[in-house]
């Protein structure tokens, strides 16, 4: 294809993920508001992230081209250097979304950590949502759906955007780094296996100790992550060959230069910021 006629797709396809992703955020804001004086605040929230992530990524894959499947021999880089490079970079996302909310906070930006909701069942509710549910449906959509219709377009771009929405997704500007490093890690895992099952398996478990060890002490997210980061160096090493290859600047100016997409992150920029 021309470059002419590639940039053009590229632009069409970045209104649609454009608008995927703000119809995620409209739906995951909305329904729980809407529904939790009916069902309670943590089956509310439970349906929001269903309903914000099936239908809008249901459209796109009907809405976008067919996309490429990944590759289903496996990549060149060991399962144990692909878990250890996740898990480093969400230390290393966990230490920079610790730095950017002081940073925020001092212009009254930041939203600070919702606190867990007491009552048996709403704690197991709120578990299901934050350690089964979302981490579930987030690789369906983001290294299933959206990582499948951008791989056309070169791996490292696919991996790079995905990432990007991914982080956009999460609202809260203090959150976008560990969302953005931790979404390159998983969609790097999900290009080696060719599966999601890793990246599933690796998202269920970073929430769910999540949930178990990171909210019972204050500089324990710190800490651990500050080990993640140092342990992933072997890690990274071990997968560097099988980086991609840059292929993908000229696609990402495409891609997110477009009216549609600097819109989606002024509005989800605000809303992350007034909400």
């Amino acid at each position: 294809m021309r470059d002419g006629a590639v940039n053009g797709d590229l632009r069409r396809l970045s209104g649609l993920c454009a608008l995927c992703v703000l119809a995620a955020a409209a739906l995951g804001s909305a329904v729980p508001a809407l529904l939790a004086p009916v069902l309670g605040a943590q089956a509310a929230q439970l349906l929001g992230t269903a309903a914000g992530l099936l239908a809008p990524f249901w459209a796109l894959s009907r809405l976008s081209p067919a996309g490429t499947p990944p590759r289903k021999d496996g990549g060149c880089a060991p399962l144990w250097s692909l878990a250890l490079l996740f898990f480093g970079a969400a230390g290393c996302g966990v230490l920079l979304s610790a730095a950017l909310f002081g940073l925020l906070s001092r212009f009254g930006l930041a939203q600070a950590e919702a606190p867990l909701p007491q009552g048996t069942a709403s704690v197991l509710l709120y578990a299901a949502n934050a350690a089964l549910v979302s981490p579930i449906l987030e690789e369906w959509a983001f290294r299933g759906v959206l990582l499948r219709i951008l791989r056309p377009y070169g791996a490292r771009f696919a991996i790079a955007a995905s990432g990007a929405l991914f982080a956009l997704i999460h609202l809260q500007p203090a959150r976008w780094p560990l969302a953005f490093l931790s979404g390159l890690a998983l969609a790097f895992c999900a290009e080696q296996t060719g599966r999601l099952r890793l990246p599933v398996a690796l998202h269920i478990l970073y929430n769910a100790a999540g949930l178990l060890l990171l909210r019972r002490a204050a500089d324990l997210p710190l800490l651990l992550a500050a080990v993640a980061a140092v342990i992933a160096l072997p890690a990274a090493r071990a997968a560097r060959p099988c980086f991609p290859k840059p292929d993908g600047a000229a696609a990402c100016r495409a891609f997110f230069l477009t009216p549609a997409m600097l819109l989606s992150w002024a509005c989800i920029l605000y809303l992350g910021v007034t909400a």
